[in-house]
C-alpha cells in the first residue's frame, strides 16, 4: 500500500502516497460503517 522512498526527491511523494492511503481507508470506513451498523440490531 505505502510506496517505498527510493531517493530523497521521492520522499515528498511518499508522504502524499501515505495521505492517499489514509484517504482510501477513510473512504472504505465511511462506506462500510453504515452497512455494518445496518447488520447489527440497535440497542
Amino acid at each position: 500500500m505505502i510506496a517505498y522512498c527510493f531517493c530523497e526527491w521521492h520522499c515528498s511523494s511518499r508522504i502524499m502516497s501515505v495521505l492517499a492511503d489514509g484517504v482510501l481507508v477513510a473512504g472504505v470506513v465511511v462506506v462500510a460503517f453504515p452497512l455494518l451498523k445496518k447488520k447489527t440490531p440497535d440497542c
